[in-house]
């Protein structure tokens, strides 16, 4: 009886990190999409991406907390203390069933290698958008007759007042 309710419980968390998987390789050419347009400074493109981005967030949102329901819900049974936040690679220690303890690890595994993937576009676009925004306020000053015109790099090649970095970084 116990092993029938646990595989549907199971089933149900299999369902839900494939969900998420799949939730975030949808957003991951969202994102790249978003690197390109703020690359660009396309602000129509940009306006429409974000669009789609928060909906995905969204969703991704909403099958993360039937995850952390079900990784709760499972806590119990398997001998874990429900009342914290219970992680799922310590609720997967606690499996005995081989065949759901290989098919929920392998999905666990492709999860975080799809977060680690959104995770640095991510951070590309965050250095993008800190960018942009540097270079807005650098305008400002200078519109506002606070600041100079001058070069953006010194003679040594580096960045002036923080403005620019580089955001992409060349490997020879």
């Amino acid at each position: 009886m116990m092993t029938a309710i646990l595989d549907r419980q199971y089933g149900k968390l299999q369902a839900t990190l494939e969900e998420l998987v799949r939730l975030h390789e949808r957003l991951l050419p969202v994102m790249e999409e978003k690197r390109e347009a703020l690359t660009k400074m396309d602000r129509a493109r940009l306006a429409e991406i974000l669009v789609r981005e928060e909906s995905l967030a969204s969703s991704i949102a909403v099958v993360d907390g039937a995850r952390a329901d079900l990784v709760r819900a499972l806590a119990g049974p398997l001998g874990l203390p429900a009342a914290p936040p219970v992680r799922l690679g310590a609720l997967l220690e606690k499996i005995e069933d081989p065949v759901w303890l290989k098919t929920l690890s392998a999905l666990r595994e492709r999860l975080e290698h799809v977060l680690g993937r959104v995770r640095r576009v991510a951070e590309t676009n965050k250095a993008l958008t800190e960018q942009t925004l540097g270079h807005i306020r650098y305008f400002l000053r200078v519109l506002a007759g606070l600041e100079g015109v001058h070069p953006t790099y010194d003679r040594r090649a580096r960045a002036r007042d923080g403005v620019a970095f580089p955001v992409v970084e060349r490997r020879a």
